[in-house]
């Protein structure tokens, strides 16, 4: 087995670390954040290493990483992250949940974290460190830049280009043909019908919930 260490200490990189040592030709040695951020030596099982050593205790060339940190300041402290592992030289593999589909055609950056039931198609081009959750479409010729998160079960159509750090929430559809600029916000359950500027919030129509009349005079 190749050896990993994760860059992360919460749910999400709980989550990742079972996935990878289930489903994949890598195992889990080690996680790591910031010494400030340390609170306990173990997680999962595992040692948990301070960042600022990580290098020297876990050398890139016997350990490969993932960081394994969700869209916290619109995915900015993973984009962090994966520089400066990168900058130390280590190799960063994506991890692929083997029940996604991925075109053979489409290309793939590193560090990408692709989860269950995903579905990646022809002529798509994803970069690095992103993160698509369960079910997420990514339909053909749609470009995804670096360190997004497409939230589970949203659709992409054709020909998007989305930039860089956007955030697009769960259930929601992005039209074909539009750009979504760097550090966009889509709400859940949005529907996103036209190009964004950069930082551009797209809020929903939210449901109303009446307590004028009873639900037993409906069902």
């Amino acid at each position: 087995m190749k050896k990993l260490v994760v860059i992360g200490n919460g749910c999400f990189a709980k989550l990742i670390s079972f996935f990878v040592n289930t489903y994949s030709e890598y195992s889990v040695e080690a996680f790591s954040v910031d010494e400030n951020y340390i609170t306990e030596n173990e997680f999962c099982g595992r040692p948990v290493v301070a960042f600022e050593e990580i290098s020297y205790k876990y050398s890139p060339c016997e350990f490969s990483i993932l960081v394994a940190i969700g869209y916290s300041n619109m995915n900015s402290v993973r984009q962090k992250k994966f520089l400066e592992c990168e900058k130390l030289g280590y190799n960063m593999p994506s991890f692929i949940h083997p029940t996604s589909f991925i075109a053979p055609n489409s290309k793939i950056g590193k560090g990408n974290i692709i989860m269950e039931r995903a579905i990646v198609q022809p002529f798509v081009e994803i970069g690095n460190s992103n993160i698509l959750m369960s079910n997420a479409i990514i339909t053909h010729d749609t470009v995804i830049n670096n360190f997004n998160t497409i939230s589970a079960s949203c659709t992409i159509a054709g020909f998007v280009n989305i930039g860089n750090n956007c955030f697009i929430g769960a259930n929601s559809t992005v039209h074909n043909n539009i750009n979504i600029s760097d550090y966009t916000l889509v709400g859940a359950s949005s529907y996103l019908h036209k190009s964004t500027k950069e930082y551009a919030i797209v809020m929903p129509n939210k449901c109303k919930i009446s307590y004028d009349v009873k639900s037993t005079e409906f069902i």
